[in-house]
């Protein structure tokens, strides 16, 4: 599954990290439980859908939520199919900008109970072109329960950011939480790499910190903790791209078949617009309807270096495809 590192191992392990983390001093109170018998709640009714892309087929899932009216505690979320309601993402420490094209969040929440995954990868060389993602649905109740423990993890509360001292090279975990009662992110510089704690953390944050490493894991197997609360997982079709394209550079691996695709669409010199902030001659667009139902089967079989003719001449693809909430080529835009 979203590499939320190696899905960080069983639930039990963490939830022993938290404890020995925890020492006297200002406390917080402890994740709500998933496995909890679930509150009696709406049940979810399948309904199928379809995509344009080829690649698509008809997939029974459970329906969206039906609309509600705004809670006034807070307890209640958007409920619009790209309505984001809780997202877990990592950037920085030695993250060169060459990676941030393709880099896709580990887990994506959204309103009407699909949440999106990255896939399984394989250590195969070269890879696939595109990026390995997977869809699942959480009913309304599981959706609740969720969104139960995430506040019990300290993430629905004031914008927040932990840091870690002497950890310079570590990414950072973002957790953003949407609620009724508005937009919450907490940032934890070093989570993972500092999960042993540190004696100079105060007392909160390392407590605060264990909270979040549980709650990490949770969703790392929402499908075993939540069981019924969770639909099957199947692959994610998006319904737009980003390309990132850029000149190819040396010449192509003697010891690997040819790997040479005609570009079918617009001349990759003038494709979408020059993003320096990933690199020098970087280029990034986005495509959807018609035109990626074009170049879809040649994706799906294209790997991490393919080329791609466009004019006479060769270029490198990255491809990112777009979550329900996003639309451009910026990060998480």
């Amino acid at each position: 599954m979203l590499d939320l590192p190696t899905r960080l191992g069983a639930m039990s392990l963490l939830l022993l990290v938290a404890a020995c983390a925890a020492t006297p001093g200002p406390t917080a109170s402890p994740p709500t439980s998933l496995t909890a018998p679930p509150s009696a709640g709406p049940s979810a009714t399948p309904e199928t859908t379809t995509s344009q892309n080829p690649q698509a087929s008809p997939t029974p899932h459970p329906s969206a939520p039906p609309a509600t009216s705004p809670s006034p505690d807070g307890s209640g979320w958007p409920q619009g199919a790209a309505d984001l309601i809780l997202r877990v993402d990592s950037a920085g420490g030695l993250m060169g900008p060459n990676a941030l094209p393709g880099q896709i969040p580990a887990f994506s929440l959204y309103g009407d109970g699909r949440f999106v995954l990255q896939g399984a990868t394989t250590a195969i060389y070269p890879g696939s072109l595109l990026p390995p993602l997977v869809e699942t649905r959480l009913t309304p109740e599981g959706i609740r329960r969720l969104l139960d423990a995430a506040r019990s993890a300290g993430l629905a509360g004031p914008d927040r950011r932990l840091d870690f001292p002497n950890i310079a090279d570590a990414t950072t975990t973002t957790f953003t939480v949407v609620t009724d009662a508005g937009r919450h992110v907490t940032a934890a510089h070093a989570l993972h790499e500092g999960a042993g704690g540190d004696g100079r953390l105060p007392a909160n944050e390392r407590v605060a910190r264990a909270a979040l490493l549980t709650f990490e894991s949770q969703l790392s197997d929402l499908q075993g903790v939540l069981e019924s609360e969770v639909g099957p997982e199947q692959p994610y079709i998006a319904a737009a791209m980003r390309v990132f394209v850029q000149p190819a550079r040396g010449p192509a691996d003697p010891n690997l078949p040819p790997q040479i695709v005609t570009w079918p669409l617009v001349d990759l010199v003038a494709f979408g617009e020059e993003m320096p902030a990933f690199g020098a001659e970087i280029r990034c667009g986005v495509i959807r309807g018609a035109d990626l139902d074009a170049v879809m089967p040649l994706f799906t079989k294209a790997t991490q270096i393919t080329r791609w003719v466009s004019n006479d001449v060769a270029y490198t693809l990255t491809l990112r495809p777009l979550l329900p909430d996003e639309d451009g080529c910026l990060r998480n835009q």
